[in-house]
């Protein structure tokens, strides 16, 4: 990436990417069956509710065919790769500015009034329209739009935001939230970034990760790739919601992480099933969920691999999938 953006070294990364934290609580208001992957459904829910809330041209089924769609909120904030101007010059495929992580275990059968908890994590300046993505879940409830193919209608039980002192507060979409109040930089949020065991970590998979090569998702995930993968996430970051270039080269930083191997793997293959609306189609997901302990030079990526922690890794992210947790 090449750009007029201000930079950041690796050593400053952790108080440099911000992030916002929303916690939402729905409740069923009818019988039914949450999904076994309840990301792409909540995703699905943001969506359709960001469309309703911000949209303005209900007619235009699609935002490339939409001649407002530079100046609308909802590619930017939900599938800015959709924006047909670009969101920031010299970033390609910018990423969405969120990822949701739902708990690691759930009920799927769900009555009348059960609920389920899960939190949106924004990145950067999207925070500022942090009201919108808490609108967008009241709109959906509003519209009828339902929880998953066999689930029910539901209800917004509550919906709070946490503050930099880690307090949580009840919100509506009528609070003004500034930027100031709700972002917080990763290094309050993040783990240590040095291990007790030097030349070893493991990173478990809490959801499937979906790292391609030769467009083909690996298998049990080589450190190389997983460095390689999340260094470019990092960088999309920050260029398209931060406004800031990563003063490092990409190959030159991964270098070492090529030399690391794994030494033990509980890692194994899942598919996930999803429709998407735009593409009107059912699409199989196939991803990698399980742990793998690496050995070798890995201290030196424990920083970024913190990061990934809140980020996540790899592809379709935004539904909640690479999701990591690091252990050194």
């Amino acid at each position: 990436m090449s750009t007029s953006l201000p930079g950041v070294r690796t050593s400053d990364l952790l108080d440099t990417v911000r992030v916002t934290r929303l916690r939402v609580t729905l409740v069923a208001t009818e019988s039914g069956a949450l999904p076994a992957f309840p990301g792409s459904m909540i995703r699905g829910l943001l969506g359709w509710g960001l469309k309703d809330v911000l949209c303005s041209r209900e007619s235009a089924a699609r935002c490339e065919q939409c001649h407002l769609a530079d100046a609308c909120r909802y590619p930017a904030l939900f599938e800015p790769a959709l924006h047909p101007a670009g969101l920031v010059p010299g970033v390609a495929d910018p990423s969405p500015p969120f990822v949701i992580a739902f708990p690691e275990s759930f009920p799927r059968a769900v009555e009348a009034c059960d609920t389920l908890t899960f939190t949106v994590t924004l990145f950067g300046r999207s925070a500022q329209y942090a009201s919108d993505y808490i609108a967008a879940f009241f709109a959906a409830a509003t519209r009828g739009y339902r929880l998953g193919d066999r689930g029910g209608p539901f209800g917004v039980g509550r919906v709070s935001v946490a503050f930099p002192d880690n307090r949580w507060q009840e919100v509506s979409p009528s609070d003004r939230l500034t930027l100031d109040d709700i972002s917080l930089p990763l290094s309050q949020l993040a783990g240590p970034e040095t291990t007790s065991h030097p030349g070893r970590l493991t990173v478990e998979f809490v959801t499937p990760i979906r790292l391609k090569t030769d467009n083909h998702v690996t298998g049990s995930p080589r450190f190389g790739v997983l460095v390689d993968r999340l260094a470019d996430r990092v960088a999309r970051i920050l260029g398209t919601w931060h406004g800031i270039e990563w003063l490092e080269h990409r190959r030159e930083f991964c270098r070492d992480a090529h030399a690391v191997r794994a030494i033990s793997s509980t890692a194994r293959r899942m598919h996930v099933t999803r429709h998407s609306n735009r593409q009107r189609t059912s699409m199989d997901l196939p991803g990698v969920q399980g742990a793998v302990t690496y050995e070798g030079p890995v201290s030196a990526y424990l920083p970024i691999l913190r990061l990934g922690e809140f980020l996540h890794v790899g592809k379709n992210t935004s539904a909640g999938f690479g999701r990591i947790r690091v252990s050194a």
